[in-house]
């Protein structure tokens, strides 16, 4: 989150200030996600039928994901606008990143 930040500041305007939650309550639902979309798209490989029930548990997953990130995003200032963050802000930016990196290692 804090690496792509100077960048969206500077191309896109705006930051959400929900990410960071957003992305801890996903986070757990994102390997579940996963792991029953690929067992289901195997087992449709054999037979659709006996897919079905792993693509519906694979849909509650996703439906809990979405509702999370609709929920979130649905807050009053949930995204802040930057009206202006110069270049230079950006490389400045990932300067003290750097450094911060590089002394915190």
């Amino acid at each position: 989150q804090v690496g792509v930040l100077p960048v969206l500041l500077c191309r896109i305007g705006d930051v959400s200030v929900v990410s960071v939650p957003a992305n801890v309550l996903v986070l757990p639902a994102v390997a579940s996600a996963m792991a029953l979309a690929f067992a289901t798209g195997l087992l449709a490989l054999v037979n659709t039928s006996i897919a079905l029930p792993l693509a519906w548990a694979t849909d509650v997953v996703l439906q809990y994901m979405l509702a999370v990130v609709s929920w979130l995003g649905g807050w009053p200032l949930a995204v802040v606008s930057v009206s202006y963050f110069p270049a230079l802000a950006v490389v400045l930016a990932y300067a003290a990143l750097g450094y911060w990196w590089y002394w915190k290692v």
